[in-house]
C-alpha cells in the first residue's frame, strides 16, 4: 500500500475480475490472500420496494427465510450444519432494494461456501410442512418489532418521511397483509426475480479468479435465464409542508428523528450530505454532541447521519431525552442547522470530516466480509467496483460554501419531518410542537514484541503494514467486579469519565485534535476490564499516544462532567428496562451471586448509580489506572521501536502501583445460588424464560469445553433451535450465551415465544438441558460446534484493531497474548468426552429462572 492514501488506494477494479455467464448471471472475484478466508455473497436484485401486487406484505423477507428450509442438494437443518462443519458462518438480509445471501469460511471450505449460497438462491424447495411454521416464526419477529422502540421510530421516520415511495413500508411487511401470502405467491414472486441475470455474485478472498470462475460455471452456469419486466417504482412527489408524528411508547424515554428527504446517491450533492453528518453528528467533538449533549444538556445521545440509496434519502438528526426536555431539543437541533446555513462550516471541521471518511472506508477494506460487502455494494448502485474512489475524489471537492448551499436549498422547514417516539402519558398530554493486500501467517497472532517501559507498563506491539491505520488499546484489571460494595456501575462511570477533560486539554479539546485528523478515540468498561483505545493513521501514532498517556495520568475529572454522565448511564439503564430479555439476564446473574462482586452488571442499578460522585470516580482511576495492572498493545501499522520511544515519553508517568488485582477479584467472588424462580410482568408482547447457572471463569480449564457447548446450543443447526423452534413451533428464538468473569461466570438458556405458550416452551427447554447433562452432545454437534469455534477465531483475527484487542486483554488476564493460537492448538486435541464432564459440572440442578411475560 502506498504511504499516503489517496482515491486510487481504493480503486479495485484493476484487481476484481468480472465475469459474466451466458445465462446473465454476473461474478466479481477479487483474489486477497492476506488471510485464510473467503466470502461469497449472492446478491438478488430485489427488496421490498419491488414487491408490486405484494406490496406491504414483506414476500421478499418471506423467501429469505424460507430459502433456508432446503434446497435440492441441503436439507433444511443440513444448510447450517455444512457451513458450520467447514468452520464458517453464513447468514442473509433483506432490505429495500436487495436480498443478500453470505458465508464466510477459511479458505479450505470455499467450494462448499459456493454450493450453500448458489443453491439459497437457485434451488431452494420451498416445502409445503415448513411454510405456515416459518410464517409464524416472522409473525412473532414482528412482534418483537413492535416491542422495540428504536424500530417503531425508524419505521414510522420512513412512513412519514415517504408517501409515495414504497421505501414507506417496512421490509418486514404489515401483519395482516403478510397473513395473507400464500406458498404460490412466493412461487410465482420467486420465479420472477430469483434469475441469473437478476442476481451477482461476489467472491473475496484466499481463492484464485480461476477457480472461482471453474466452480461457478459448474455449479449454476446451466441455470436459464429468465424473462421478466423491470419493477415500476413510483416517485416521491415534492413535499410542500412539514410533517410531524408523536408515537406513545411504554417506556421513559422520548426517542428524536428530524429528517429531511434528499436526492439520490448519485446526485452531485449526496457527498456534502456525508460531510455535514460527520461535522454535526460524528464523534465527541461533533456540533451537536458538543453543544446539544455537554452543553445544554438536552439529550443523552445525539447524532446525525444520512441515508443516500439509489432513489431518494434522507438527511436525519437523532437523539433521545427525557419527556420534558422533548421540545427544547427540537428547537436546539434545528438551530443548529440554521448555523450552518448562516456561518458555514470551518476548515478544520471540513478536514476532520475528509479524514473520517477516510478512515472508515480504510476500515472496509480489512475483512473479505467488508471488501465483498463493499463491492457488492457499488456494483448494486453502480454497475462498477469503485464507488469508494470516485466517493473520495467527490468528498474532497466539499467546501464550506457547498455545504451552506446544499443545506439552504435542501434543509428547509417545509420539508421538515419531524418523529417522536414518547412515553404514552407525554403524547396523551401533550400538544403539537413545531417541529449515517499481504502474506498469510501461519498463526493468527502476528509477530508480538513484548516489552515494558520504564514504569513497569507491559507494552505489546504487532505490526502489520497492510494499511496505513493504527490500533491502540490500553487495558487495566477492573470492570463490574471492581465496583465497591453498594457502588455498583462506578467503573462503567469512570469509563465514560475519563474522556472529559485533563490538566491540559478540556475534554472538547482531547477529541477535536483526535477527529479533526480523522481519528477517533474511545474508553469503555466491561465485567473484568476498564480501557481506552484510539485509531488514528499511521503518521498520527505519537499524538495518538501523547493523548493516551494525558487521559491515563492527568484526567480531571470534572464535577459537571460527571454528573452528565451519570444521568447518561441512568437514562441507559432505564432503556436497558426496555428488553425482555436484557431484564431476565440482570435479573438471573443478581439472583445466581447475589452479594457477590459478579452479581451487577456493567451499568450497576439505579438506585446505586443515583449516588454516585465525582469523588467515587477519581479515587476508584487512581487505584486502577497504574502501570502494573495494565497492558498497552499497538497493533497495525507501527514500529516497535517508535512505539516504545513514544510510550516512555508520554505514559511513563503513570504510577507503578502494586501489581494486578486479579487474585484480588476472584477472592470477591461467593459461591453461584442455584434452584431459584422469578417470575416477573412487563408490558411486552412476547414471553421470555432465561435458565442460569453458574460457569467457568477466566483461565479455568473447562472454558474451552463450555465454549464448545455454547456453540452448539447457540445457532440456527442446534438441537435447541431445531426441536423448540422448527419441530414444535414453540418459540421465535431460542439460543445459550455465557458471560465470563475473574473467578467465576454465568452459563444460561433462553428463549422468546408466544406468552400463552411460555410454559410449554419451559418445559421443553428443561427437557434439554436435562439431556445435555445426562447424554451430552453428540459426534456430529461436537464436530460442528468445534469447526464453528476454529471459524470465529480465523475470522476474528483478520484486523489489527481485532487482533490487538485480543492480545491486550488475553495478557492482561494471565492468557498469554498468543492465547488465540494456543486455543487453535488445544482444539485440536479436545475430546467430546472434556465437553461432557463439563456440561455435568456445571449444568446440574434447577439453576435460575427468570419469566418475562404480560
Amino acid at each position: 500500500m502506498p504511504e499516503s492514501a489517496t482515491a486510487s488506494t481504493f480503486a479495485l477494479s484493476p484487481r476484481t475480475k468480472v465475469l459474466r455467464l451466458e445465462n446473465g448471471l454476473e461474478v466479481l472475484v477479487l483474489p486477497d490472500h492476506r488471510s485464510p478466508v473467503v466470502s461469497v455473497q449472492g446478491w438478488v436484485k430485489v427488496g421490498s420496494i419491488h414487491e408490486s401486487e405484494f406490496l406491504g406484505g414483506g414476500i421478499s423477507h418471506l423467501i429469505e427465510h424460507l430459502v433456508f428450509k432446503g434446497t435440492t442438494n441441503f436439507g433444511g437443518q443440513e444448510i447450517a450444519k455444512c457451513v458450520q462443519e467447514n468452520g464458517g458462518q453464513l447468514n442473509a438480509y433483506t432490505s429495500f432494494d436487495r436480498t443478500v445471501y453470505w458465508v464466510d469460511a477459511p479458505s479450505d471450505g470455499a467450494e462448499r461456501a459456493l454450493d450453500v449460497v448458489t443453491d439459497l438462491i437457485f434451488r431452494p424447495k420451498f416445502p409445503e410442512n415448513e411454510f405456515e411454521k416459518e410464517k409464524e416464526v416472522i409473525r412473532r419477529e414482528i412482534a418483537m418489532g413492535e416491542d422495540d422502540p428504536d424500530r417503531v421510530l425508524s419505521q414510522a421516520l420512513f412512513r412519514e418521511a415517504f408517501t409515495q415511495h414504497p421505501t414507506r413500508h417496512p421490509v418486514i411487511g404489515y401483519l395482516d397483509a403478510f397473513n395473507q401470502l400464500t406458498l404460490d405467491n412466493v412461487w410465482a414472486f420467486y420465479r420472477r426475480h430469483y434469475v441469473p441475470n437478476n442476481v451477482f455474485l461476489v467472491i473475496v478472498g484466499d481463492i484464485t479468479a480461476e477457480q472461482a470462475e471453474a466452480w461457478v460455471r459448474e455449479k449454476v452456469g446451466d441455470v436459464p435465464r429468465g424473462m421478466r419486466e423491470p419493477v415500476m417504482v413510483p416517485s416521491e412527489p415534492r413535499q410542500l409542508s412539514a410533517r410531524n408524528a408523536r408515537i406513545g411508547f411504554d417506556s421513559e424515554v422520548t426517542r428524536v428523528d428530524l429528517a429531511w428527504r434528499i436526492p439520490s446517491m448519485t446526485h452531485p450533492d449526496m457527498p456534502v450530505f456525508d460531510v455535514l453528518a460527520k461535522i454535526l453528528g460524528r464523534g465527541r467533538s461533533s456540533r451537536l454532541y458538543r453543544e446539544i449533549r455537554e452543553k445544554r444538556k438536552l439529550a443523552h445521545s445525539v447524532g446525525a447521519w444520512s441515508y443516500t440509496p439509489a432513489h431518494e434519502g434522507l438527511f436525519v438528526l437523532n437523539a433521545d431525552t427525557t419527556p420534558d426536555n422533548r421540545d427544547a431539543l427540537v428547537y436546539a437541533l434545528r438551530d443548529e442547522v440554521e448555523k450552518v446555513v448562516r456561518d458555514g462550516v470551518t476548515s478544520d471541521e471540513l478536514e476532520k470530516a475528509r479524514r473520517s471518511v477516510q478512515a472508515g472506508l480504510y476500515g472496509g477494506l480489512v475483512t473479505t466480509n467488508g471488501l465483498a460487502s463493499q463491492i457488492g455494494s457499488s456494483w448494486m448502485l453502480t454497475g462498477g467496483v469503485d464507488l469508494a474512489s470516485s466517493y473520495l475524489e467527490a468528498i474532497e471537492k466539499v467546501d464550506s460554501e457547498a455545504i451552506q448551499r446544499v443545506a439552504a436549498k435542501w434543509l428547509v422547514p417545509s420539508s421538515e419531518c419531524l418523529v417522536t417516539v414518547e412515553p404514552e402519558s407525554a403524547v396523551a398530554e401533550s400538544t403539537e410542537a413545531a417541529a449515517a493486500i499481504g502474506e498469510r501467517s501461519a498463526s493468527l497472532m502476528p509477530a508480538v514484541n513484548d516489552s515494558s517501559v520504564a514504569n513497569g507498563l507491559n507494552v505489546l506491539v504487532g505490526a502489520d503494514h497492510t494499511v496505513p491505520l493504527v490500533s491502540l488499546q490500553a487495558a487495566f484489571i477492573a470492570g463490574s467486579q471492581a465496583d465497591p460494595a453498594g457502588k455498583s456501575g462506578l467503573c462503567r462511570l469512570v469509563a465514560s469519565s475519563l474522556l472529559k477533560g485533563t490538566a491540559t486539554r478540556t475534554g472538547e479539546q482531547l477529541v477535536a485534535e483526535i477527529e479533526g485528523l480523522g481519528g477517533s478515540i474511545t474508553s469503555g468498561a466491561g465485567n473484568n476490564t476498564i480501557s481506552v483505545g484510539a485509531m488514528v493513521m499511521r503518521d498520527d501514532l505519537p499524538l495518538a499516544l501523547e493523548l493516551l498517556g494525558d487521559v491515563l495520568t492527568h484526567s480531571t475529572f470534572p464535577e459537571e462532567m460527571v454528573a452528565n454522565e451519570r444521568t447518561a448511564q441512568l437514562q441507559m439503564i432505564k432503556e436497558a428496562a426496555d428488553h425482555p430479555v436484557r431484564v431476565a439476564m440482570r435479573e438471573a446473574r443478581a439472583a445466581l451471586y447475589g452479594g457477590s462482586s459478579l452479581a451487577h452488571s456493567a451499568l450497576g442499578t439505579e438506585a446505586e448509580v443515583a449516588t454516585l460522585g465525582r469523588d467515587d470516580v477519581a479515587g476508584f482511576a487512581s487505584n486502577v489506572l497504574t502501570a502494573s495492572n495494565g497492558v498497552l498493545a499497538v497493533f497495525g501499522d507501527a514500529d516497535a521501536s517508535e512505539v516504545q520511544r513514544h510510550a516512555d515519553g508520554f505514559i511513563g508517568g503513570l504510577v507503578a502501583g502494586n501489581g494486578r488485582a486479579s487474585d484480588v477479584l476472584a477472592a470477591t467472588v461467593a459461591p453461584a445460588t442455584t434452584a431459584q424462580r422469578i417470575e416477573l410482568q412487563e408490558s411486552t408482547q412476547q414471553g421470555v424464560v432465561v435458565i442460569a447457572f453458574p460457569g467457568p471463569g477466566v483461565g479455568h480449564p473447562d472454558y474451552l469445553p463450555m465454549q464448545l457447548l455454547n456453540q452448539a446450543t447457540s445457532d440456527m443447526a442446534s438441537r435447541l433451535f431445531l426441536r423448540i423452534r422448527e419441530e414444535q413451533g414453540l418459540a421465535y428464538y431460542v439460543s445459550s450465551t455465557t458471560f465470563l468473569g475473574i473467578g467465576g461466570g454465568m452459563f444460561s438458556f433462553y428463549l422468546g415465544t408466544d406468552p400463552a405458550k411460555l410454559a410449554h416452551a419451559e418445559s421443553e427447554l428443561r427437557e434439554e438441558i436435562k439431556r445435555l447433562v445426562e447424554v451430552g452432545l453428540d459426534e456430529d454437534e461436537f464436530d460442528r460446534a468445534r469447526a464453528s469455534f476454529r471459524g470465529d477465531l480465523i475470522m476474528g483475527a483478520q484486523s489489527p484493531a481485532s487482533l490487538g484487542t485480543k492480545a491486550c486483554v488475553d495478557q492482561l488476564l494471565g492468557l498469554g497474548w498468543n492465547a488465540v493460537d494456543h486455543e487453535l492448538e488445544r482444539l485440536k486435541t479436545i475430546t467430546l468426552g472434556d465437553v461432557r464432564a463439563a456440561a455435568a459440572r456445571w449444568l446440574h440442578g434447577e439453576g435460575v429462572t427468570v419469566t418475562v411475560q404480560p
